[in-house]
């Protein structure tokens, strides 16, 4: 059997997936069906080696029900009930958060529980307590509240769980106690000062935004890395460039192993630049790319020692495997999916994208002499599948494709050579003398000078980054099918007349799907965006798109807001771009600071607030000079008008009185009711009983979902309030950790005693609510 070794790994990743979305049964049956394959296979090519596939599908999800710890059961219960503990290990990698504090990934070797002491081999990651900084290989005890990872929150927003436990790690700690213990004395100190070593060698020798790009290229510190540098190397498409990525392993490798090839035997050059590589994987922090690179060129280079070719897709095959046997959650990490799509991509469609350029060609003028370009050729060959592979991914994970990046790779990639091999000789030389190294440091800053004059050059084109929102998983397949279906084609010399009409009938399968997709009424949507303590609520029509509040966090600047953070993110998922209004409740920060933020990322026609808005606050100022630089209009509604949207749905005011006075300016909040159909939502803001008692005595509060108010205070929605608006749910926005303690008891128990269940933030993240005008139907992020 031809390659048997990618077979086993799709073999593989469908167990772990299934494992994943569906139950232990189902995954229990895919073990039988694997089997009958594996029977069917001999029985056909009377291969013994067959019945390796069970095995695949047997291991795919076999490091998820090993324990990570001896007492792992007892370590888990902590950490569900966010126990107090200390954790006594050795820091492997230091980084900061946005705060400026110092999180440090330890490998605990004890872990204090009460009065038990159990030990430990795994990993957590410990925020430190504030003007407490350690190196990696530092010996450090902490204490604080142990934690579990937090699942995906928010659709399109971050997933921690993802990130930290394909990382291996499986616990974190807010820790208020910190010790150190001194220096371990082993390899993982050592290279934890060599890397801050080159650190500083790359600080003194270069500005501090080229030695950000560096230190982020060659040691994998993105601590310096420029925000503005790092946007625009992604919007063009050339990220994979500043981090460390299978390129710069297999540079080094080759290298290596052709220098050491001049003094030693093959098999020994070999065994020293694989030693080299693996050591260099472990400096820089060992990412999915690094370690894949690893593996494949570990292959590569043994295969040429011994006078035997490694095949690429065996090798790229053998490492995913491995990376997912020892981790399957890596399936699920964007690193992960965008390296082994883009490597499998180039092996298989570089030489079938290659013979269509030459049709191509020999189908114009002049292009009978660009054929025998044939480099030239094969370099935008493997840019386009890269591009090709890669996009799709891109999209799900980053709603964003860049047009322009296989012309810009071509034009940047021949100097990434040069830069690499320039900032490792700059390093090694910094080592004895930084005189040398600061001399290569004049080759370095004009490469990286180029890349970005090439890259803001490109950037201000037409269709330079398109945003598109993530896609269907049935489309993203039915892509990849048909670059399949186009690989198979094109790899033959003849072009197969059938396999053409396949590969037609597959593209137009494709783009109608794609228009159908979009043209297709979608049911209206009221997505409660877990924001914390604040509300931010985004209503989508089929045409319109409006948001009722944006969150915010207090002392914490634009940039780094709910904005930025949270609405964006989940906007860009949605492929939203435009919001036709956005309603503040009121002006405090937690519902407004938010909107403020997004008036600066996307397009909003117009904000409305509550005519008894105070023009003379500093956040009315605030958003009065975002709205003036963004072309956003402000207007001010009160009780009694309405806006409504061309897809059928109303936003009708009850609240406040036009020119009343209110003492507290919870109770002048905005209260929307929003009608469709047969449905209504009413929006609360932050009123309390005074309010409610006068939307009481106006009437029209009836509602199929109640948005209670001001967070789940116990100063609001009254026993009467609710029994008025007879709500069939109700809904809160609230933080999980919050300093208020809401929602609060006495409200619990109002909503209780009147059978109505509550959709909090707190406890589901996200909450989506989607309605035809008749039915509704409510999903949550989580539980």
């Amino acid at each position: 059997m031809k390659r048997p070794m990618v077979q086993g790994m799709v073999i593989l990743i469908g167990s772990v997936l299934t494992y994943f979305y569906f139950n232990e049964a189902l995954w229990a049956i895919g073990i039988f069906i694997t089997a009958l394959f594996s029977v069917f296979l001999y029985k056909k090519l009377k291969w013994k080696g067959a019945f390796i596939f069970i095995l695949f599908w047997a291991f795919g999800p076999i490091s998820l029900y090993m324990p990570a710890a001896k007492h792992e059961k007892i370590i888990n219960e902590a950490a569900l009930h966010e126990k107090r503990a200390g954790l006594y290990g050795v820091i492997e990698r230091v980084s900061s958060t946005s705060s400026g504090k110092q999180k440090a990934d330890v490998r605990i070797r004890k872990i204090y529980l009460a009065n038990n002491v159990f030990d430990g081999n795994f990993k957590a990651r410990i925020y430190l307590p504030e003007n407490k900084y350690y190196e990696a290989g530092t010996i450090l005890y902490a204490e604080g509240t142990i934690l579990f990872p937090e699942k995906q929150r928010i659709p399109g927003g971050f997933d921690e769980y993802v990130y930290l436990t394909s990382q291996n790690i499986k616990y974190k700690v807010y820790a208020d106690k910190a010790q150190d213990y001194g220096k371990s004395k082993g390899l993982l100190s050592a290279m934890g000062s060599l890397n801050k070593r080159i650190g500083n060698i790359f600080d003194t020798t270069l500005s501090k935004q080229e030695s950000g790009i560096i230190k982020a290229m060659t040691i994998g510190d993105t601590e310096d890395l420029n925000d503005e540098i790092s946007e625009l190397y992604k919007k063009t498409g050339i990220f994979h460039i500043i981090v460390i990525s299978g390129f710069h392993i297999t540079l080094i490798a080759f290298m290596l192993y052709k220098l050491l090839s001049y003094i030693f035997p093959l098999d020994i050059s070999a065994v020293l630049s694989i030693l080299a590589i693996v050591l260099y994987c472990m400096l820089t922090g060992a990412g999915v790319s690094s370690v894949r690179a690893v593996i494949m060129t570990s292959a590569f280079i043994l295969g040429r020692s011994f006078y035997r070719d490694a095949d690429p897709l065996t090798s790229t095959a053998f490492s995913a495997s491995v990376l997912v046997l020892y981790n399957p959650v890596f399936i699920f990490n964007a690193g992960f999916q965008l390296s082994f799509a883009c490597v499998f991509s180039i092996i298989t469609g570089t030489e079938p994208i290659n013979r269509l350029i030459g049709l191509i060609l020999l189908k114009i003028p002049l292009g009978n002499r660009l054929v025998h370009y044939t480099k030239a050729r094969l370099a935008i060959a493997s840019s386009i599948a890269a591009f090709i592979g890669s996009s799709p991914i891109l999209i799900h994970h980053f709603n964003y494709i860049s047009p322009y990046s296989v012309l810009i790779n071509i034009i940047l990639l021949p100097f990434t050579s040069l830069l690499t091999v320039s900032s490792f000789i700059m390093a090694l030389s910094g080592m004895i003398s930084t005189g040398f190294a600061e001399v290569l440091s004049g080759i370095v800053f004009f490469i990286l000078k180029f890349y970005e004059v090439v890259c803001l050059f490109f950037i201000e084109l037409p269709y330079s980054y398109i945003s598109i929102g993530t896609k269907p998983v049935f489309i993203t397949f039915l892509f990849y099918i048909c670059y399949i279906l186009f690989i198979r084609l094109f790899s033959e010399p003849k072009l197969n007349p059938k396999e053409l009409k396949t590969l037609g009938m597959a593209i137009l399968i494709f783009i109608g799907s794609n228009i159908i997709y979009e043209i297709y009424p979608r049911p209206l949507s009221i997505t409660m965006l877990d924001v914390g303590q604040g509300d931010c609520f985004i209503v989508e029509g089929s045409s319109d798109t409006f948001l009722i509040d944006g969150g915010g966090w207090n002392n914490i600047g634009l940039g780094e807001n709910t904005g930025f953070k949270v609405i964006s993110p989940y906007l860009s998922h949605q492929g939203i771009d435009k919001i036709k209004a956005a309603f503040i409740s009121h002006l405090d920060a937690d519902h407004a600071y938010g909107i403020i933020e997004l008036l600066y990322i996307k397009e909003v026609e117009f904000v409305v607030l509550p005519s008894t808005a105070d023009k003379e606050s500093s956040m009315y100022k605030n958003l009065e000079y975002a709205a003036k630089e963004n072309n956003t209009k402000i207007i001010f509604l009160s009780e009694g008008e309405a806006i409504s949207s061309k897809d059928g749905f109303q936003f009708l005011i009850l609240s406040p009185e036009k020119n009343a006075y209110y003492k507290d300016i919870n109770d002048a909040s905005l209260v929307i009711k929003l009608l469709y159909e047969d449905v209504s939502f009413l929006f609360t803001g932050d009123i309390g009983f005074e309010t409610e008692e006068k939307l009481m005595a106006n009437g029209n509060i009836k509602c199929d979902i109640l948005k209670i108010a001001h967070h789940g205070s116990n100063n609001s929605t009254s026993d009467k309030f609710i029994e008025k608006t007879a709500p069939k749910a109700a809904i809160v926005s609230v933080a999980k950790r919050n300093n208020f303690n809401q929602p609060g008891e006495d409200l619990l128990n109002r909503l209780a005693e009147e059978n109505i269940t509550l959709f909090s933030t707190a406890d589901r993240g996200t909450v989506i609510i989607k309605t035809d005008g008749r039915k509704i139907k409510i999903e949550t992020m989580l539980n």
